[in-house]
């Protein structure tokens, strides 16, 4: 599996070295840290480790982790909530369903 996030405090390659050291020396886990983005991308079993483990390994070294992913998910769920609403909205007339009279356009 393979999963990313943003890693806060990394500032030049020995940090990104220390790292990617730390994180490659599990077994069967490949990482490859993206100095100029702050980004770690991991690849692992994820019937062996958990992305939780990996995560308290990098803070053990004083670097600070976020939920990028599941921030981004959940961003992702929402705008697509609402552009749905959106255009539901405009088919709705379509059904014979009668709008309030803001959703009619008089022109």
């Amino acid at each position: 599996m393979r999963e990313q996030f943003n890693v806060y405090g990394m500032h030049c390659a020995m940090c990104s070295s220390k790292i990617e050291k730390k994180l490659n020396s599990f077994e069967g886990v490949s990482a490859r840290v993206k100095l100029d983005s702050g980004i770690v991308v991991i690849d692992y079993d994820p019937d062996k480790y958990k992305l939780a483990m990996f995560r308290k390994e990098i803070k053990k070294l004083g670097y600070k982790t976020d939920n990028s992913n599941e921030t981004f998910e959940k961003v992702a769920l929402v705008l697509g909530i609402v552009i749905t609403i959106f255009f539901l909205i405009g088919e709705l007339r379509m059904f014979g369903v009668n709008l309030p009279a803001i959703f009619n356009n008089p022109y």
